[in-house]
């Protein structure tokens, strides 16, 4: 998953545009990819394997910690370890470290 979204941001930051040998096209914005259901590029991955793809579905930030709560796919220390050694303290964090009760 690492090498497949390090490919993207090398690309953009390089060149402008996101690439990746490896992965899906990553398509511009627009109002015709909103209706194709291609807007966002989505990273996500399972214990085998990276899951790269397409689709407009928005995500806030309600949505987001919704679904961190939710996750029982880590045992509970490993969740806190995430939020307060990934999470926590980054531009996007705010709301969810207030929800967490962290300090950045």
């Amino acid at each position: 998953m690492t090498v497949k979204f390090n490919d993207y941001i090398g690309s953009f930051l390089l060149h402008g545009k996101p690439v990746s040998k490896t992965g899906v096209e990553w398509l511009p914005w627009s109002p015709d990819n909103v209706k194709k259901g291609q807007s966002l590029l989505m990273m996500d991955a399972n214990r085998q394997r990276a899951i790269l793809y397409m689709s407009n579905k928005d995500y806030n930030q309600d949505d987001v910690i919704s679904a961190i709560k939710e996750d029982g796919t880590l045992p509970a220390s490993d969740k806190k370890t995430v939020i307060s050694q990934m999470l926590n303290g980054r531009w996007f964090s705010d709301q969810l470290d207030a929800t967490f009760n962290q300090q950045p």
